[in-house]
């Protein structure tokens, strides 16, 4: 164990924990606190949300998204300033709203190229079919002609 701005840490989370006060110094300046045990177990919970607001926007549901702003509010309240996670909470939730909206539109594209296929299919067939229609038609025709209108051969 070490410890850090009267916080303890194992000492895997050094580099993290002594990372985070460096770019946010006075993040517990107001945190009053004395119960060791307790003051780690808010800085676990900031250290676990900062690692879990990396994941990818799309992985998060809305209760978890929930979850860590109710998290979020109740570190504030215990005197932590963290407006810089606040504001990295609402980006991962515009950008999974952003994700989540662009997969639609891609799966709407998607369904109107599968219907329009479908469509030019058919169209391909029915095309296909009056083409054969019309060379039947053609043929009866040209048969027609050989046998009325074309001389029969004497066969001399």
């Amino acid at each position: 164990m070490f410890e850090i701005e009267g916080f303890e840490f194992l000492s895997t989370q050094a580099f993290p924990v002594s990372r985070l006060f460096m770019k946010h110094p006075d993040i517990a300046i107001d945190f009053k606190l004395n119960c060791k045990g307790l003051k780690t177990a808010y800085m676990n919970t900031i250290i676990s949300l900062i690692k879990t607001l990396c994941r990818p926007p799309k992985s998060f549901s809305e209760t978890e998204l929930s979850s860590i702003d109710s998290d979020l509010r109740e570190l504030t309240e215990a005197c932590f300033k963290l407006d810089w996670l606040k504001t990295k909470l609402e980006e991962v939730s515009l950008l999974r709203k952003k994700e989540i909206a662009d997969d639609l539109r891609v799966q709407k594209l998607e369904e109107r190229v599968k219907s329009a296929q479908l469509t030019l299919s058919d169209i391909i067939v029915e095309l296909e079919t009056e083409k054969a229609k019309s060379a039947a038609a053609a043929s009866k025709l040209l048969s027609f002609f050989r046998h009325y209108l074309m001389p029969k051969s004497s066969g001399v």
